[in-house]
């Protein structure tokens, strides 16, 4: 039988009632030490919260009525209690399990009326739960959960969770992610968007590390190096105002896939939507040398192509290092005086150019950072007009998709004995993503949605 809303108001104001007893010795305790008398609160507060949202759960139970549910009628076939995680702790409550039919499918109405996140999770508690273990390890997130002093899960449940929500959300991906774009707020002193993309090696459970490292043996060559590892994939949309500040954002990464199919797709889809919403932005993209991001860069609608002028000064120092000596002064001030040339001068690339084709290699040595070099500076000459760029105030440098990859990915995923299958990673990925793009609080609204319905009584 359901209980009154006096008998519901009784346990809260038990739980109450503790609480002021509690502080009123706290009070009169002399000796008091305020870290354990807050230790002590948060406890008695807890006992408030559980006893509160213990009623909120029995209201949403059907008490044993029929109901409604994808057209179908369906009773009450047992009644237990079960154990549910809220931000508040472990709440215990008696609701109903119901069919539609004998030894049929079962639902519990109260969990779809409450949104119960994995049949275990209060919404809340599972959006608390998936922030803090997209930067935690399971193990250290159970350990700060359990010293906050409330919520308590274990290990086990929050390595399941993301997993759980990773699968939810790679099911609707496409249509999910055209919401979020639809959500965003594009700045309004925003006069270009800047895209870009790159990768970091991770280390990965089905790389055959093993055989790669016999491979590589019974070729003649050490077996050292990362194998075992794959390439995640990072993109960046960043909004620039007229005078070249960074103003917003939008962050996303894949696991390994074959030529990073699914985040250039990504890519593409988030600049069609910027450009249908703000077709005067000005379009710059910006990547380092590899083949493989300009093939992608050029089939865009892109206003300028940017080859990063840092790792553009990498291949400057390694040549002039081949021919002058790496740790030489004259090296070093010759370096300074052309990666300023470079980057200042309107034809700062031809001038480079012909500055390293008169040095020579030294006699001894391996000379392909020279040759390398002088090939990187003629074949990307056209997207080296770094003076021309920073006169327009445009980025001239990946140094946010370079920060991305970072705190993104390596972050996270490359932390000591760590490997991954792609599914696992893909989760955590996708909740940092949204952090960092300011999209947590809509993608959660998105996923939440899976696991909540009215479910009306039964006419």
């Amino acid at each position: 039988m359901r209980s009154t809303y006096r008998e519901e108001l009784g346990s809260v104001s038990q739980a109450l009632e503790i609480l002021s007893e509690r502080v009123r010795e706290l009070r009169e305790n002399r000796q008091l030490s305020i870290q354990a008398a807050e230790r002590s609160l948060i406890g008695e507060l807890a006992k408030v919260g559980l006893a509160v949202m213990g009623e909120l759960l029995k209201g949403l139970d059907p008490d044993g009525e029929d109901v409604a549910f994808e057209g179908q009628r369906y009773w009450q076939a047992v009644r237990s209690r079960y154990e549910y995680m809220s931000s508040f702790g472990r709440v215990s409550v008696e609701r109903g399990v119901y069919r539609s039919r004998r030894n049929g499918p079962t639902l519990c109405p109260m969990e779809l009326r409450a949104g119960i996140v994995e049949g275990f999770w209060t919404p809340q508690a599972a959006k608390l739960a998936a922030s803090c273990i997209s930067d935690m390890t399971p193990y250290r997130a159970a350990e700060f959960f359990k010293e906050l002093g409330m919520m308590d899960p274990s290990r086990s449940s929050l390595d399941r969770l993301p997993k759980a929500l990773g699968e939810r959300w790679e099911a609707n991906r496409e249509s999910y992610e055209e919401r979020l774009r639809e959500s965003d707020e594009i700045p309004k002193e925003a006069v270009t968007v800047a895209l870009s993309l790159d990768g970091v090696m991770v280390p990965m459970r089905d790389s055959n590390k093993a055989e790669k490292k016999a491979e590589t043996r019974a070729e003649g060559r050490p077996d050292k190096g990362p194998a075992g590892y794959k390439e995640v994939a990072c993109g960046t949309l960043s909004f620039y105002d007229g005078e070249g500040e960074r103003l917003a954002t939008r962050r996303m990464a894949r696991m390994p896939e074959a030529n990073k199919k699914t985040l250039k797709q990504q890519l593409d889809r988030e600049l069609k939507h910027v450009l249908a919403c703000r077709p005067e932005l000005v379009v710059v993209g910006v990547a380092d040398g590899a083949v493989n991001n300009w093939e992608f860069l050029h089939d865009l609608p892109c206003d300028y192509h940017v080859v990063d002028f840092y790792h553009a000064a990498e291949h400057l120092k390694r040549a002039l290092d081949v021919c002058m000596g790496a740790s030489a002064i004259a090296t070093l001030t010759k370096f300074e005086q052309l990666r300023r040339t470079l980057r200042d001068e309107v034809s700062g690339v031809d001038l480079v150019i012909r500055a390293l084709k008169k040095l020579k290699p030294r006699a001894r040595g391996d000379h392909r950072d020279y040759r390398t070099g002088i090939a990187y500076f003629e074949r990307h000459r056209k997207r080296m007009r770094y003076a021309t760029l920073r006169r327009k105030h445009l980025p001239i440098g990946s140094g946010v998709i370079e920060g991305t990859c970072k705190s993104l990915a390596s972050d996270r995923l490359k932390r000591a004995g760590m490997r991954w299958d792609a599914p696992g990673g893909q989760a955590i990925l996708n909740l940092r993503a949204w952090s960092q793009s300011g999209r947590f609080e809509a993608a959660w609204l998105l996923l939440q949605k899976n696991y909540r319905d009215d479910v009306p009584l039964a006419a």
